[in-house]
């Protein structure tokens, strides 16, 4: 009965005196959730309103999960606002991606023509031995050949069956003479296809290579560049540059991370605050220990005073685990 009467007693208080049962403000995303409104999205982004509302969801709540408290609201009517900024960054983002299509394509069908040119260079190596073997063995068969004509003129001419072997020798030289000259016009056909594809591979290499230049000359070398950015304390958060909503998540993990008071990147290149975006799993990104170490060092546990403790304990205890042993130790 006197713990029945106890908890109508509170009920009534809480009900009839709310003032009274009101926390200090604590710090955002540590004692109590942040709240933050979502502006209208550049069409010119890769995404839709919708969709990046869905993925900045998605982003706070991976940071809930790892760290098991309620972190973020969203609240159009907060002042802490979520933007885009369209500018050259994202611009490049575009032309890359592009590039990036021109070379996949230039290596899709480079493959073909190489190898096609690869095997054509081993049929060229190949005739051409054989037709280095054939000259060099009709060279020596023409000089015997001529030898023995000369030997035999200076005897005043070849007795019958020796002129008749040697006009056999002479049709022999011939069709070896023929079949060098078929083989010197296979090897010529063969050279006008290998240079044929060889012009092609460096007209399109020279195509990618012009365009590789055009994009250095105007955006200069590749170098690390702000992708999203967190204004303190609780203004803005501005995204600039993403690919995809997979890239997206990640820049929207790593700037929540710094709304929770984390200023400085840790060391971890698989960490969302690691200050590259280049070594986490695009495809399932997760809080790293050092991510979470870093949340710990910022929030530390929050001291209330007993007052404010049996505030607290009231607020957010549910009625049936309430005791009069617990709020008598909160007292003590």
């Amino acid at each position: 009965m006197l713990l029945i009467f106890g908890v109508l007693l509170i009920t009534t208080t809480l009900q009839s005196a709310p003032k009274y049962f009101v926390l200090p403000p604590g710090q955002p995303g540590c004692d109590e959730p942040i709240h933050w409104k979502l502006e209208k999205i550049d069409e010119r982004f890769p995404v839709s309103q919708s969709d990046f509302l869905a993925t900045t969801f998605k982003a706070h709540l991976l940071w809930e999960k790892a760290l098991g408290k309620k972190l973020f609201i969203y609240d159009q009517n907060s002042d802490f606002e979520l933007q885009t900024l369209y500018d050259e960054r994202q611009e490049m983002t575009y032309e890359g991606q592009a590039l990036d299509e021109r070379i996949e394509e230039y290596e899709e069908t480079k493959a073909p023509l190489q190898q096609q040119y690869d095997s054509l260079q081993s049929q060229y190596e190949k005739l051409t031995n054989q037709y280095n073997e054939l000259l060099k063995e009709f060279e020596k068969n023409v000089s015997e050949y001529e030898k023995t004509i000369e030997k035999w003129n200076k005897k005043g001419g070849a007795p019958p069956d020796v002129y008749d072997d040697l006009k056999d020798d002479r049709k022999d030289l011939e069709k070896d003479q023929k079949k060098l000259e078929n083989l010197n016009n296979e090897i010529n056909d063969l050279v006008n296809k290998i240079n044929s594809l060889a012009s092609q591979l460096n007209l399109q290499s020279n195509n990618i290579n012009e365009k590789l230049e055009t994009f250095k000359e105007k955006y200069g070398e590749p170098q690390p560049f702000v992708q999203g950015l967190y204004t303190s304390p609780l203004d803005n958060i501005t995204i600039f540059q993403f690919k995809a909503k997979d890239d997206l998540l990640l820049v929207l993990m790593h700037e929540f991370g710094h709304s929770l008071g984390i200023e400085e990147h840790v060391e971890n290149p698989k960490s969302i605050m690691h200050y590259l975006m280049n070594e986490q799993d695009i495809n399932n990104p997760q809080l790293t220990q050092d991510d979470i170490n870093a949340y710990n060092t910022i929030c530390t546990p929050r001291t209330l005073s007993k007052k404010y403790s049996l505030v607290s304990y009231l607020i957010y205890t549910p009625w049936k685990k309430m005791g009069i042993k617990n709020i008598v130790d909160i007292l003590r």
